[in-house]
């Protein structure tokens, strides 16, 4: 029976549910996708839901064609999904385990053969014999090459299946089998849906439903995936990740105290010399911090940070942290009580170029009872500072930011209002001229701190400004 008829194509009832059951496994794996920003995890799933909206959609338009030849080309046009559908079974499985690395070359296999059958399909027609139109819309007619289309796809089931299985059977009871079991039951489902969809190929008169089989197979996928994530994620995982990321990275721990990281392709003496100075950076998605921090904290523990380059040879950072025989240094398993929450009042101007850094220290300024004036730079401070119409009663500010540092900003506040109470915060040691000259009424906190921390610090330095007569 025809529900709509759209510029010669009948879309009868199975068409319209195809189209729709390509449409919703879409819009599921684009879901997910978002809900994980994209993240190494989700992209599994929105392979999986990519091949199969488009087996489902060209099939809705295969099945409500106008003649034969439109309904070829539209089963050439699922061929981009179909052929792939084995691969990204597969790579969801290992995705969901955790093991992709060490199934690369297997999957990377399985894409490439894929990708050959999509190609082969689309430029010669294999394997179909011939279009032929049912009742309920036209569909292809398959020899021997169904039946290898089938074997491959069991097959690539067969190996995530078991890869699953094997998994579930090392797993501790709970949470992990659960969702095991759950996968292996979507696989099964897969299977289910591919064979039932493949049957009208060999002389069936059977509509195809396998959009049905879809339906609650991408459900219950999407459904996983909300209550369980999709990758679980272990110190294996981590590591795998590291060293991905890393690319040709090497790191070595020597005995006499070094760690040496080394990677790229080098670096020239100029920009070596500037490797530690803060926002100096040569890429342009750079921030110009991470060498900067990490030689904060090593020279702040005792230690040195050096680098050794070379261009075409690499790069090595060299870190050196002393060694320590101190017994107190061991783990405490004592948790100490809560510290007593520092309420305050007045006006905090918050100065840092670090959005997310700024936005947790104005709430918890603001969770402390203060209110907070914020600006991402030292010049946007003085802006706010001239147009204020309340009175700062404490300066907070980075001490390295781009531009105007936290020095250049405290010294230019206090030449037009005088000594200010002031925190300076950083993620880096202060150089001995950053702090030279400064009053008592100005501190130094080392990033990162605790919210009590900063709280005390800042109660501390205004009350004791507002005591001081000489500041009335």
């Amino acid at each position: 029976m025809t529900l709509a008829t759209v510029w010669g194509y009948a879309f009868t009832l199975h068409a319209v549910a195809s189209l729709a059951t390509g449409i919703f496994a879409l819009s599921l794996g684009l879901s997910v996708a978002s809900r994980e920003r994209m993240a190494a995890g989700s992209l599994p799933v929105l392979r999986l839901t990519l091949a199969a909206a488009i087996w489902f959609i060209a099939n809705a338009f295969m099945y409500a064609a106008p003649d034969a030849a439109a309904a070829e080309n539209w089963w050439k046009a699922s061929f981009v999904g179909i052929p792939v559908l084995p691969a990204s079974f597969y790579g969801l499985a290992i995705g969901f385990l955790g093991i992709s690395g060490k199934k690369r070359v297997l999957h990377g296999l399985m894409w490439a053969s894929g990708l050959a059958i999509t190609v082969a399909t689309i430029g010669t027609g294999w394997p179909n014999l011939g279009m032929v139109r049912h009742d309920w819309g036209f569909y292809p007619t398959y020899g021997w090459g169904g039946a290898l289309l089938i074997l491959g796809l069991s097959v690539s089931l067969g190996l995530a299946y078991y890869e699953l299985w094997r998994a579930r059977s090392r797993a501790k009871p709970g949470v992990d089998q659960e969702r095991l079991t759950l996968l292996i039951v979507t696989f099964s489902l897969s299977f289910v849906s591919v064979v039932t969809d493949f049957a009208p190929t060999f002389g069936s008169n059977t509509p195809p439903v396998a959009y049905l089989i879809a339906i609650v197979q991408t459900s219950l996928l999407f459904w996983i995936a909300g209550r369980y994530r999709i990758v679980q994620f272990t110190p294996a995982l981590a590591m795998e990740s590291t060293w991905e990321t890393l690319a040709d990275g090497v790191i070595v721990c020597d005995l006499d105290g070094a760690i040496r990281v080394t990677n790229g392709s080098g670096m020239d003496q100029d920009v070596a010399a500037r490797a530690f100075e803060p926002f100096f950076t040569t890429r342009p998605e750079g921030t110009g911090m991470g060498l900067a921090t990490v030689y904060g904290i090593a020279t702040r523990a005792g230690g040195d940070v050096e680098i050794e380059s070379a261009v075409g040879s690499g790069t090595t950072v060299v870190v050196r942290l002393p060694w320590t025989d101190d017994a107190s240094a061991s783990y405490d398993p004592v948790v100490p009580p809560p510290p007593a929450v520092v309420r305050g009042v007045g006006t905090v101007l918050l100065a840092d170029d670090n959005q997310a850094v700024r936005q947790v220290i104005k709430s918890t300024l603001v969770r402390a009872g203060y209110s907070v004036l914020e600006a991402a730079s030292g010049t946007e401070a003085l802006r706010i500072w001239q147009s204020s119409v309340s009175r700062v009663d404490i300066l907070v500010t980075d001490l390295i930011m781009p531009e105007m540092s936290g020095r250049e900003l405290y010294d230019e506040l206090a030449n037009r209002a005088g000594e200010l109470p002031t925190l300076f915060i950083s993620g880096r040691s202060p150089s001995s001229e950053d702090l030279e000259g400064l009053p008592a009424n100005v501190r130094f906190l080392m990033k990162p701190f605790a919210g009590t921390q900063l709280n005390s610090n800042v109660a501390d330095l205004i009350g004791a400004h507002s005591a001081d007569p000489a500041s009335r």
